[in-house]
């Protein structure tokens, strides 16, 4: 009688056969199911492309004007500008690719559809760009915009990427060895989902930063996120994440390194992922193979909204990296209201229940 053996890992059943023993490694593909193809939905694609600024303004016009932000006005002097005008402005800038010198004429675009309310003074802008006061607000607000996402999200992955403090610089792909270099740069960190590819949480650091003890802080960011799978390369691999992410109810498949010995092991989540790449290689990489889509995303920002950052100041940086994590979280979200019918954020009623022609 033919029998039908189930692996399971921390209690999911993760790979079937029909064999008594495990299938040899130049069968085990066979055993796996076949990957689901997606084909491209060119109608809505193309709306997608055509709707995208218009769903950008409504998403940073009704986010920005539901958030409570003090003013901090203490009654002496001249009274602050709008912080949220003030935001918007930045956003817009980092979405157009405009310079503080170029983007006056956007904003009075911006100022005659009502998304602000006033056009500040290049220096205006540049002054709070490098204020410490924003920085809290613009975490709100990429989180704000990712959340709709979380219900259709299963899996995440994490990575970090660098970004040039000045145009003309290279690339970071062409000195992630030279770590002498990584001085020069400023350090994104973030988790991706990866049915969206949209930034559930962003950590900014210095360029020559360690990867591997920030994932505990980006998974605690993750608030309505709920995934059950975590994919990660091996400059996250410790029993400390491993740890983590068990006692959050995630699975974790960060590849193991060469001198990973099999005696050291153990017991507990570390030993289960462990002897899961050691005996079910070909099993552990289908799953790892996931990671791919944070490459994606970083590719995405960097192509969309340029992998250097024009501010001089260390705040203004971390700020400007902040703006563009919002823009492409907003750009994602408006192709994903498209794409997932269950996807109604309350901030896009007008943008979704609007007749749209292809």
């Amino acid at each position: 009688m033919e029998t039908q053996a189930k692996l399971a890992y921390n209690g999911e059943p993760i790979f079937k056969f029909r064999k008594k023993k495990v299938p040899s490694p130049e069968n085990a593909y066979k055993d796996l199911p076949k990957p689901a193809f997606y084909g491209q939905r060119w109608d809505l694609y193309y709306l997608a492309r055509q709707s995208e600024k218009e769903a950008f303004f409504y998403i940073i016009k009704n986010v920005v004007d539901e958030l409570e932000i003090d003013d901090f006005y203490c009654g002496n002097g001249r009274p602050p500008a709008n912080f949220k005008d003030i935001i918007k402005a930045l956003c817009i800038k980092i979405y157009t690719g405009q310079s503080s010198w170029n983007i006056n004429s956007d904003l009075i675009f911006a100022k005659k559809l009502g998304i602000i309310q006033n056009v500040y003074k290049k220096s205006c802008l540049n002054k709070y760009l490098n204020d410490s006061r924003i920085t809290f607000i613009l975490e709100r607000i990429y989180k704000i915009i990712a959340e709709p996402l979380a219900e259709i999200e299963d899996i995440v992955a994490v990575d970090s990427t660098g970004i040039s403090d000045s145009y003309g610089k290279k690339r970071w792909v062409e000195v992630r060895t030279e770590h002498q270099e990584h001085k020069k740069y400023i350090k994104l960190h973030i988790i991706c989902a990866t049915n969206s590819n949209i930034i559930c949480s962003a950590i900014i650091t210095e360029g020559n930063a360690n990867d591997n003890p920030k994932l505990p802080e980006l998974l605690a960011q993750m608030q309505k996120f709920k995934p059950k799978e975590l994919c990660a390369d091996s400059g996250y691999l410790s029993k400390l994440n491993v740890q983590t992410c068990k006692e959050k109810g995630i699975i974790p498949y960060i590849m193991p390194k060469k001198n990973t010995g099999a005696r050291l092991i153990g017991l507990g989540a570390w030993g289960s992922m462990i002897r899961l790449f050691k005996e079910h290689e070909i099993v552990f990489r289908s799953h790892y193979h996931q990671r791919s889509n944070v490459e994606s995303c970083f590719n995405a920002l960097k192509q969309r909204f340029f992998g250097f950052v024009r501010a001089k100041g260390k705040i203004g940086q971390v700020n400007e990296i902040l703006c563009k994590v919002i823009c492409l979280n907003s750009v994602l979200l408006s192709q994903a209201v498209l794409i997932f019918p269950e996807i109604r954020p309350d901030f896009m009623d007008a943008f979704i229940n609007e007749p749209k022609a292809l």
